[in-house]
């Protein structure tokens, strides 16, 4: 699979997490790759409408502030045409 013309936006609060997902990313040929932290950054990131808006987005259902689904519910609204995977990783430790 050829993913190096996409770009792509990792919204992902758990540092460790979101080098290992860029990493695997990369290893894979994505070039255009772009992170954020918490969901207001990730938010801005997506740039909705914008000609350099991520045609994917990897999101973290547990991202600091705002949240995963409140994420995709106000790109919902914003009617943000990028492709979502939703990440969630459940530890009981």
């Amino acid at each position: 699979m050829d993913i190096a013309h996409l770009r792509i936006l990792v919204a992902e609060g758990d540092h460790g997490q979101r080098q290992n997902l860029n990493a695997m990313l990369g290893r894979l040929g994505a070039v255009g790759l772009s992170e954020a932290a918490d969901g207001h950054s990730a938010l801005c990131g997506f740039r909705c409408g914008s000609p350099q808006a991520p045609d994917i987005g990897i999101i973290d259902l547990a991202l600091p502030g705002l949240d995963g689904l409140g994420l995709m519910r106000q790109l919902s609204e914003a009617k943000c045409r990028t492709g979502i995977i939703v990440s969630s990783v459940h530890s009981s430790a």
